[in-house]
């Protein structure tokens, strides 16, 4: 009974994936992730312009395994910003 109100509490936990033509990588570092036992996980892979099927092979995990403990989502945008809190953007 402590346990579960102990778990109840748990702060979630996120991944942030850069990935660049990694299909031949991409499922064993799913699976991996997929298989911890701490949660709630989402992870987020951020495509840089993936010319293989890297990109096609996240989609098919998101749509697969996103759950209420587990979220994967692609993030891919022709333009990224990586911004530090110091930062400021302006058009």
């Amino acid at each position: 009974m402590i346990r579960m109100a102990l778990d109840a509490h748990r702060p979630s936990f996120s991944i942030v994936v850069p990935i660049l033509n990694k299909e031949g990588n991409i499922e064993s570092l799913v699976q991996s992730i997929f298989r911890q036992t701490y949660g709630p996980i989402e992870v987020m892979f951020v495509d840089d312009g993936s010319k293989d099927r890297t990109t096609e092979l996240v989609k098919q995990f998101e749509e697969r395994l996103n759950s209420g403990h587990f979220r994967i989502s692609l993030v891919k945008g022709e333009v990224k910003a990586d911004l530090e809190v110091w930062d400021s953007l302006e058009t």
